[in-house]
């Protein structure tokens, strides 16, 4: 499973960039419920905090995540980078983790090259890995 695998990290905070209306973000609180938890997105922020008030949500996008760097242990990116520049925006995620970048999107031959490349992504298939 891959909350298994990010456990096995010890992280002591996680973000899911891109976090639309927080789908994601219940599967994240009830699997670290003793960590910082954070989500983004550039849509629906106000309702994605009243529903999950124990993350700290913030506005952003993906070129310009509203982080400091290295200030995040992992970062999830889910179905994201199918719609943009993939090369930046998983530049400016390795940015903000710490530990790790992991990612699910149905796009992994333009991903491929990149994420053999780096030191801190993960092709991981987030939905068979719940």
């Amino acid at each position: 499973m891959i909350f298994d695998r990010v456990k096995k990290l010890n992280p002591e905070s996680i973000l899911e960039a891109g976090c639309n209306i927080g789908g994601n973000l219940e599967w994240i609180r009830d699997y670290f419920p003793n960590i910082k938890k954070y989500g983004c997105d550039i849509n629906q922020v106000e309702q994605v905090q009243k529903l999950f008030p124990e993350f700290e949500i913030k506005e952003g996008d993906i070129f310009s995540l509203p982080y400091k760097d290295k200030s995040i242990d992992i970062l999830i990116v889910d179905m994201v980078l199918y719609m943009v520049d993939v090369e930046s925006a998983i530049r400016e995620c390795q940015r903000v983790a710490r530990k790790a970048v992991i990612i699910s999107d149905m796009i992994w031959e333009k991903l491929k090259s990149y994420i053999e490349k780096s030191d801190n992504c993960e092709k991981v298939n987030w939905r068979e890995g719940i």
